[in-house]
């Protein structure tokens, strides 16, 4: 049996943003102010459920990117069955504890990957569960971002709350998700006229 590989530096964590999270949560609840009508619920999906990269400054760096994950979690808005335990709640993310080679990987191929496990608070506005985090480099083309998803601990059980709305899952379903700049990969996309 081989010996594992030394671990290089450490991957820059994640750092939770309290004054943007709790913008993103009086946006939340200003939307469902009138109670959650259909108008409400297509534009709290359309404009802050997933998860969205936010720029904050100048481009090409993880500093100039905010990152907001906002997940639809019912039972923990006031009175709810899960009211009570929203500080329960935590949004872990998965570092690779090294750079991945996604051009190296292979269909069929497995190779053993080592990540760095962080927690963070979430934020409770209304039915939803919200971080907003600072130094975050998602993912494209070129590399792995990290992946994430909300867990919480309830009679002594883990439980894990999947992102329906994820949008990588390079390792499937019921794996954590990948945060991954779409906006990006659109962008650069040389036949975004076909789709117009």
């Amino acid at each position: 049996m081989s010996s594992p590989t030394p671990m290089s530096a450490p991957p820059a964590l994640a750092r939770l943003d309290p004054a943007a999270t709790e913008a993103l949560a009086q946006r939340v609840r200003d939307l469902l102010a009138a109670g959650l009508t259909q108008d409400a619920a297509h534009r709290l999906a359309r404009e802050v459920l997933g998860t969205r990269k936010r720029a904050t400054g100048p481009a090409g760096t993880p500093e100039s990117e905010k990152v907001e994950l906002a997940f639809w979690v019912p039972g923990v808005e006031p009175g709810g069955r899960l009211a009570d335990r929203v500080g329960a709640f935590r949004l872990e993310l998965w570092h690779p504890a090294e750079p991945l080679d996604v051009a190296g990987m292979r269909k069929g191929q497995s190779k053993p990957v080592r990540f760095v496990r962080q927690e963070l608070p979430v934020v409770a506005a209304g039915p939803c569960l919200l971080a907003v985090l600072d130094g975050v480099a998602m993912g494209c083309r070129e590399r792995f971002g990290p992946l994430y998803w909300l867990a919480y601990e309830e009679d002594g059980r883990r439980f894990v709350v999947r992102d329906p709305l994820a949008q990588s899952c390079p390792f499937g379903v019921y794996a954590p998700y990948e945060l991954y700049d779409v906006a990006g990969l659109l962008a650069g996309r040389k036949d975004t006229d076909y789709f117009k």
